[in-house]
């Protein structure tokens, strides 16, 4: 993947280039045969380091994205190293403008927002954890006051989820619009399959932080992003892992059992019949104890009926338990 960016290139390659405004720069043009012998004096070949295009008012040549690499590295790209030549050029320019600058992403925008890092615990999950996500607290455009997470499967960026970290900002979680993480992924795979290599089973959790907080305490555990996400896709993510065993761990409540049991009146063919009956071809099917579970006083209070500990504030101790005393799915 390309990595340098299109002023660091002119830079290297010992060509001068002006600013002429956003993300306009002006050079010499390089195609000097078209000026007639004379010398292009008063760089007339402007290139959009975000559009990657070149074009010379003075003579009309142009450069396509194609064109405009093959000229700046001498070599053809693929679609994808052009892109990335481009985006980086633009994050570049942007994050040297200002210090402080929080680029105010809308949701369809399929980029990581600026944000902080995360500095302490949060929900009983390690510092360590967070920075190994490359979760980010956003304080600004539409993401503020959200956790976010980047959602890389396969090394590419799949989407971002952001949780919010109050419980008065609705929705509760944003997706972008154009992400593909909720539908098709699981979370997060990348470290799973590689730190848990030979695992002979994995946990399969609801939310995010489900999945986040089994990792932390050192379980081969992810989220599927919603029931009604799931799909055959991540079935076959899980073959790929090795697995012989998949144990879900379900919310202790009504759709927490709906989601492994079944439920008929539901319009997604797999939970009709739930994920234990979808899953039992491939995989030995476990359901994680959960009887040993405490009320949550505050949310039953909020909600007005027994609410359980959320799975992703549980211990270690409580999720050991919880797998010693599973029972196998029939």
């Amino acid at each position: 993947m390309v990595t340098m960016d299109i002023l660091e290139i002119l830079t290297a390659k010992g060509i001068e280039y002006a600013p002429k405004g956003g993300s306009e720069y002006a050079i010499t043009c390089p195609n000097a045969s078209n000026h007639q012998g004379s010398i292009d004096s008063l760089p007339s070949f402007n290139i959009n380091i975000d559009k990657m295009v070149g074009n010379c008012f003075a003579c009309g040549y142009a450069l396509n994205e194609a064109g405009l690499a093959k000229f700046l590295l001498g070599e053809e790209l693929s679609d994808f190293d052009i892109k990335c030549l481009s985006l980086q050029s633009s994050i570049k320019r942007i994050g040297e403008s200002t210090e402080s600058f929080n680029l105010p992403l809308p949701v369809d925008s399929n980029i990581v927002p600026q944000g902080l890092p995360v500095t302490e615990p949060y929900r009983g999950i390690s510092v360590e954890t967070y920075n190994k996500l490359q979760a980010r607290i956003v304080e600004r455009g539409w993401y503020s006051g959200r956790l976010c997470f980047p959602v890389v499967i396969h090394n590419r960026l799949s989407g971002v989820d952001a949780r919010a970290l109050s419980d008065d900002i609705e929705p509760k979680y944003l997706r972008n619009k154009n992400s593909t993480c909720s539908h098709d992924w699981l979370y997060p795979y990348d470290l799973v399959k590689e730190e848990f290599k030979g695992s002979k089973y994995v946990i399969l959790g609801e939310g995010i932080f489900h999945g986040i907080n089994g990792y932390d305490k050192g379980f081969p555990t992810l989220a599927y992003f919603g029931a009604n996400n799931f799909s055959a896709h991540k079935a076959i993510m899980l073959m790929a892992l090795g697995v012989e065993e998949v144990i879900l761990f379900p919310d202790k409540d009504k759709a927490g059992g709906n989601v492994v049991y079944g439920n008929p009146s539901s319009k997604n063919p797999i939970l009709r019949d739930g994920l234990g009956k979808f899953l039992k071809p491939w995989f030995k099917v476990s359901v994680a104890f959960s009887d040993h579970l405490k009320v949550d006083a505050k949310a039953s209070l909020k909600k007005g009926k027994i609410v359980y500990q959320d799975l992703g504030d549980l211990t270690k101790e409580q999720i050991e338990f919880a797998l010693k005393n599973r029972s196998e799915f029939k």
